[in-house]
């Protein structure tokens, strides 16, 4: 009885394991796929919300997730809730005046 018991908890903890590695995989190609999008813009190119959704088939809070590890960054557009999405390194910044 004992062997029984020790093999259902050890194939429950793999399948907690396969479930945890599934979703990994899941939000990496999701990641995947926003930096495919936002790395066809040139620096100084931002794309709204919900092109980007719609171009890499993801959620809103994928790209929160996304902003909040500082892999892009968004900006406020047009009033409301709107964003634009745009990769961190290629975010231009203005001079500042008398430089």
């Amino acid at each position: 009885m004992r062997d029984l018991e020790y093999w259902q908890v050890r194939c429950r903890r793999a399948e907690g394991l396969l479930a945890k590695a599934r979703k990994g995989i899941r939000v990496s190609m999701q990641r995947a796929a926003v930096m495919q999008v936002l790395g066809d813009l040139k620096p100084g190119e931002w794309l709204s919300t919900d092109r980007l959704q719609r171009q890499a088939g993801v959620k809103w809070s994928h790209l929160a997730e996304m902003e909040a590890l500082g892999l892009v960054v968004s900006r406020p557009a047009g009033g409301g809730n709107k964003s634009e999405w745009q990769l961190e390194h290629l975010v231009t910044v203005p001079a500042a005046d008398g430089e």
